[in-house]
């Protein structure tokens, strides 16, 4: 299916189950039924999903070491800038680097 009818279809059916959510009465909760949709568009894309947990793992591991470095002395909202900080500069040399990767591939 071409993506400009998938979106909207997927947007579509995940604004759906948003409102009947409450009709539900707890039988599912947002995070399943959202991660129920990404799971099976990723069925034919796999790698487009799992390849950037890594990165991701990274990336906040650093986030979460810088950000619980600095909140002694800086407060929680400083350290969490400083923190965006280091996520961004591990996350965005990886994921470039992964797309330089992708496209000498093809």
């Amino acid at each position: 299916m071409p993506i400009y009818l998938k979106l909207p279809a997927i947007g579509l059916i995940v604004g759906l189950l948003l409102l009947v959510k409450d009709l539900l009465e707890g039988f599912a909760t947002l995070f399943p039924i959202i991660g129920v949709i990404g799971a099976y568009e990723a069925r034919k894309g796999l790698w487009a999903v799992c390849r950037q947990v890594p990165v991701m793992v990274v990336g906040m591991s650093a986030m979460l070491a810088v950000t619980r470095l600095f909140q002694e002395t800086l407060g929680l909202g400083r350290s969490l800038l400083i923190g965006w900080t280091a996520y961004l500069a591990v996350f965005c040399p990886l994921t470039v680097q992964l797309w330089i990767r992708d496209s000498c591939k093809r």
